[in-house]
């Protein structure tokens, strides 16, 4: 569609796209990407985002839209999960946690899941915020096919329209190498 400034601003009126799930940091409806090094600390900052997200309590100080929240673990153990998430919710105060945090686990996945079926997954649990992590693990070609990268982006785009939710990835610069003789990386 081609609007005029005015019906532009009734259509982001009508689609609310000037909510935030986690006030300026997080846009409903938005698609977005958490990138760092390895053992960063990711992770466990997304996990608190959801967990804050999931209650409806603030994130590092900033108002959250309470809503529920669809984590896709591909890298981190259920047992590791459990204790990050539980630690978390100490450390938040929370005596419980809701049923707004869904947390799906690659490692426990059935053998014949596949990143397709998550389309099928959005469609039974209706998140608010599907967070990806690690997305090379759920796209393992994109980190060496650039036509990778725009066909992941359209579909997850996608998926954020047609079921009016927000898509977080997150992606893991590669790790430096320790061998001798390997050379670093230009920053540029």
């Amino acid at each position: 569609a081609v609007y005029t400034h005015g019906t532009l601003k009734q259509r982001c009126r009508e689609l609310e796209s000037n909510q935030f799930l986690i006030a300026d940091l997080i846009p409903k409806r938005s698609l977005s990407i958490v990138v760092g090094d390895s053992g960063l600390g990711k992770s466990p900052l997304l996990y608190q985002a959801a967990l804050c997200v999931a209650e409806g309590i603030p994130f590092l100080g900033k108002p959250v839209m309470r809503g529920r929240v669809l984590y896709i673990d591909f890298e981190n153990g259920l047992v590791g999960v459990d204790e990050l998430v539980s630690q978390l919710s100490r450390y938040l105060g929370l005596s419980e946690i809701s049923d707004n945090l869904l947390l799906f686990n690659y490692n426990d996945a059935p053998a014949n899941w596949k990143p397709l079926d998550l389309e099928e997954m959005i469609a039974d649990v209706k998140p608010d915020w599907i967070i990806i992590d690690p997305l090379a693990a759920f796209a393992p070609e994109i980190d060496t096919q650039n036509d990778c990268v725009t066909r992941v982006y359209q579909y997850l785009r996608g998926i954020g329209k047609d079921n009016s939710t927000t898509v977080t990835m997150v992606h893991h610069i590669r790790k430096l190498s320790t061998q001798p003789g390997v050379p670093t990386p230009d920053i540029e």
